[in-house]
């Protein structure tokens, strides 16, 4: 057993605290040397439940601040786990075993199991959530190839964007790693940041400044890129927020979309 001194205090703690960004060292400390899970940066490690080479496990903490665990590829089915499901599954254990390991391994004895299973546990967290957005579906039927590439293309641009300019996007670089992304993987995945139509300096146009030239040359390659989604504002005013779009267009400049 390792007793991790202070954390604790003189108060009861319970299985909800345990999961806490304040535990997050600890936790760490317990999935390496109990769980196995031997990380290769600070929150990347090779995912224990398929085969992995590129450590596509992450631990994070989410905007409740509860430490959790994700797989960004590989894994089928549920792949966002907290800690106690992760102990679940690697030991085949239940929830209250689980519980017992981790709180001992910390060394806290007065400690308050939930008593329920982990199945009525999560219904009650995901009830007193906040609902995601409701995922939209594309049809995608259309696409050709030259589509697709249009879509590669913005993604490596955004990608490429927001690891140029480090010091701009700082907020959106301590975002993604408190979700578990180091610099590695966001370059790896292709994980872009398009700054909003404020931004003084890109305006929400950096991508269609980079082709606009191109697009005055030949309609049809926007047209490609219009048809992928990308730039679906700008002619179309079926469109929700298509005047708001217009009216951060400047007329008097040569090139009015900045």
């Amino acid at each position: 057993m390792i007793r991790f001194l202070g954390l604790e205090g003189f108060m009861p703690v319970s299985f909800k605290d345990l999961r806490n960004t304040k535990y997050l060292e600890p936790t760490k400390a317990f999935v390496e040397s109990v769980l196995g899970i031997q990380f290769t940066g600070s929150s990347q490690a090779h995912c224990p439940f398929h085969d992995d080479r590129h450590a596509s496990f992450g631990m994070y903490a989410n905007k409740e601040g509860v430490i959790r665990f994700h797989c960004f590829a590989g894994c089928q089915g549920r792949s966002d786990w907290d800690i106690y499901d992760l102990i679940m599954l690697k030991q085949g254990c239940t929830l209250h075993a689980a519980q017992k390991k981790f709180s001992k391994f910390l060394g806290i004895k007065d400690f308050i199991f939930y008593a329920g299973t982990k199945k009525d546990l999560d219904a009650v967290e995901n009830r007193d959530s906040e609902p995601d957005e409701p995922i939209m579906e594309a049809d995608i039927t259309a696409l050709t190839d030259a589509h697709r590439q249009a879509m590669e293309e913005a993604a490596g641009f955004y990608n490429d964007q927001l690891l140029s300019h480090p010091d701009k996007f700082e907020a959106v670089f301590r975002y993604l790693h408190r979700r578990g992304l180091d610099d590695e993987m966001i370059k790896r995945f292709k994980i872009g940041f398009c700054p909003a139509l404020e931004d003084g300096e890109f305006r929400g146009r950096a991508l269609l400044r980079e082709h606009f030239d191109e697009f005055m040359r030949d309609p049809l390659v926007f047209n490609r890129f219009r048809k992928a989604s990308l730039f679906k504002l700008l002619n179309d005013e079926t469109i929700p927020g298509y005047q708001y779009y217009r009216q951060h267009i400047d007329h008097s400049n040569n090139n009015p979309y900045g």
